[in-house]
Parts: C-alpha cells; structure tokens; sequence
C-alpha cells in the first residue's frame, strides 16, 4: 500500500476535502492512499512537491514531529 503526503493545498485544488484528513501538527501537510489519490490526478507520482511512500515509511514520517504532537500520544 501506497501513501501521497502533500500540501492540504493541492489536494484542495484536485477538488478533495481535506476536512477530516490527518495532518501535519501545522496544518499545512496531509497524507492519503495513493489509489485514492489518483482518481482526480492519475499522474500525481509525477507531481511537484508531492511525497508518495509505503506504509512503512508512511508510518515513520507519522511519527515524527512534524506529525505528532506529544498532546496525541
């Protein structure tokens, strides 16, 4: 499984709502399934700015401060 991490803002413009998506502890990044992803971009691995990671890796950049606050754990 494949995951795309970018800025709320592309995602906003491709016409999803990033209302309820997990974000980074700014507010400014989000993170999705890949296949979801690309039902509005099926070229989105080729986009600028645009992070696409496995699960693994996923679950470590989630864990880091960017991601996590110390309130959620």
């Amino acid at each position: 499984m494949k995951f795309v991490i970018a800025n709320v803002e592309f995602f906003e413009k491709l016409g999803y709502s990033t209302k309820y998506w997990r974000k980074s502890v700014d507010g400014n990044k989000t993170i999705c399934h890949l296949e979801y992803a690309e039902i509005l971009d099926n070229e989105i691995q080729e986009e600028e700015n645009v992070l696409v990671v496995d699960a693994t890796e996923a679950q470590d950049i989630m864990n880091t401060e960017e991601w996590s606050s110390k309130e959620e754990e």
